[in-house]
């Protein structure tokens, strides 16, 4: 009997599957007039555009446009980095970093500790988001695990 019951009920649903695979009803089909109505919407939106963007001159910038002064490239502020633990025979407090161009004081600060020390920066190539290295000692005056790389807030004084 419960044979009976579960072969019905999966023919009942084999059935309305059927149905909606061999489906002819022009309801659920797009018209061509809707197909025609969209692309000429599209072109409209397209001409929309072009007659908004027809008065800025393509020689000129953004920031030249809206009267705005651009950002200068380089700024004297905080920059962050992530630090490892640079060549530990080498003594003193310093960091080598791409942050800076040239040889200066600064302080760090530990992000995750907020303690903070005054270091010897020391520049290096690379890009400003390539990571820097701390001396073992400013490892230890900040209080981080030697084994982990830490963030880092630079500010040169």
């Amino acid at each position: 009997m419960r044979y009976l019951v579960l072969v019905s009920i999966l023919v009942a649903s084999s059935c309305s599957v059927t149905d909606q695979l061999f489906q002819t009803d022009t309801a659920t089909k797009p018209s061509q007039a809707d197909a025609t109505l969209e692309d000429a919407s599209l072109t409209q939106e397209t001409t929309d555009l072009d007659d908004t963007n027809a008065d800025i001159d393509p020689g000129t910038d953004a920031a030249t446009d809206t009267g705005q002064d651009s950002v200068p490239a380089q700024s004297a502020g905080p920059k962050s980095t992530v630090a490892a633990l640079g060549d530990p025979t080498k003594p003193g407090l310093w960091l080598e970093t791409p942050l800076v161009s040239d040889q200066r004081s600064g302080r760090i600060t530990l992000a995750a500790t907020g303690k903070s020390a005054e270091v010897t920066l020391i520049p290096i190539e690379g890009e400003d988001t390539a990571g820097s290295r701390l001396s073992l000692q400013g490892f230890q005056a900040l209080g981080a695990p030697l084994t982990e790389l830490i963030d880092l807030t630079v500010q040169p004084l």
